[in-house]
């Protein structure tokens, strides 16, 4: 039965696509199709022309076809990116009047749940960026801001997650690189009951190895528990969600109107190593770690830059290190709170357990930035 359904659809689509290049005045072109839609573009023609030059089509087909068989017109992309075989993406209208198009989307990064949530949002956000204002300047813009936020750690832990099912140890390879495999045998090292069910996703992130700066990318993955301890050495590896994961899905949208993508971020105004293996804001300068300066972000091997330690007057500098330092204490004192009063305990916020409060991914991220702030603050004080 399953067969001979599959087989009239298919026979109804073919006849209907032999009528469209039959009868070219109704001036519609067939773009793409598959088991159960058709995309016809009509070039020249505005919204309220295709919607008529649709239906027109749509009323003509179903005379060809015998009852209860029946075409149905669904909706118009006015801009749209096909980008392969059910993968697209464009602004949706549904009748005429409709003034805004909704955004829809269809196989890609923004709609599936193996990525994490800031290749969804950016590549969300620069399509419609590109649909409403077909400003590709305008989308490059965009794409470095959020790829310096990245870089700088100005971001949300929450947003690089990513979550890949677990299908029993039992169906992989004992050696095979799968993260969520991995996580799960570690587990079950401390506790065989910790093993994740089948079809549980797993959490993790993808941080940098202090152990190896040449470590491969599964040894690079960090679980939540691991990230979010007290005095975790966690750092985001920035260069591998950026030109692996960032930068790939907008490549396969953008390149079909001859942009690469890739090329943006040699245009950042901030220095990006080529090792994918390194994150960007840890540099390896013989056994040491270069770090960024505190004012100027400027690579460094100490909290702050040359240029920054060695200007005639110092009094600027140590005002714009004492302003952050208060800075941050306060964000982490209200966010100590919060946790106080949901924890009622004092050191609440370091012994919590759970990995889906957002307050505790922005207190483990405000820690680290007083802590910087602090450490700033006590050399510019020995260095005057």
């Amino acid at each position: 039965i399953g067969d001979t359904i599959v087989y009239t659809a298919r026979t109804v689509l073919e006849r209907a696509i032999d009528f469209i290049k039959t009868n070219p005045h109704f001036g519609g072109r067939l773009v793409y199709g598959d088991t159960d839609s058709l995309f016809i573009q009509f070039p020249h023609s505005t919204r309220a022309q295709a919607f008529d030059q649709s239906h027109l089509l749509v009323k003509a087909l179903n005379q060809l076809y015998p009852s209860p068989i029946k075409i149905k017109f669904e909706k118009i992309y006015m801009q749209s990116v096909l980008a392969s075989k059910k993968r697209y993406v464009g602004l949706s209208y549904e009748t005429v009047d409709q003034q805004q198009g909704k955004f829809d989307a269809k196989g890609i990064e923004t709609v599936r749940r193996d990525t994490c949530f800031i290749v969804s949002k950016i590549l969300r956000q620069s399509l419609k960026l590109l649909f409403q204002t077909k400003d590709v300047t305008r989308v490059r813009r965009y794409v470095q801001s959020e790829c310096e936020k990245i870089l700088f750690n100005r971001f949300n832990l929450l947003d690089f997650i990513f979550a890949k099912e677990y299908r029993g140890k039992e169906r992989y390879h004992p050696a095979a690189p799968v993260p969520a495999l991995r996580i799960a045998l570690e587990r079950a090292k401390t506790n065989p009951l910790a093993e994740p069910n089948q079809g549980e996703r797993v959490p993790y992130v993808i941080g940098f190895n202090s152990e190896s700066l040449n470590a491969n990318l599964i040894d690079c993955v960090w679980t939540l528990d691991r990230v979010l301890e007290y005095k975790s050495q966690f750092k985001l590896n920035s260069m591998y969600y950026i030109k692996k994961q960032i930068l790939p899905a907008l490549d396969r949208c953008l390149a079909l109107i001859g942009v690469n993508v890739f090329k943006w971020i040699d245009n950042l105004s901030i220095d990006i190593n080529s090792n994918d293996k390194q994150p960007a804001q840890i540099l390896l300068d013989g056994k040491n770690l270069r770090r960024r300066c505190f004012i100027c972000s400027q690579l460094a091997n100490a909290p702050l830059c040359n240029e920054c330690r060695h200007e005639e007057d110092l009094s600027e500098t140590m005002i714009i290190c004492e302003n952050k330092a208060n800075k941050f204490e306060r964000q982490h004192a209200n966010l100590q709170r919060l946790c106080f009063a949901c924890s009622d305990r004092i050191d609440g916020w370091s012994q919590c357990s759970t990995i889906d409060c957002p307050i505790r991914f922005r207190l483990r991220q405000v820690t680290q930035l007083m802590q910087n702030a602090q450490e700033t603050r006590m050399f510019v004080y020995n260095e005057c």
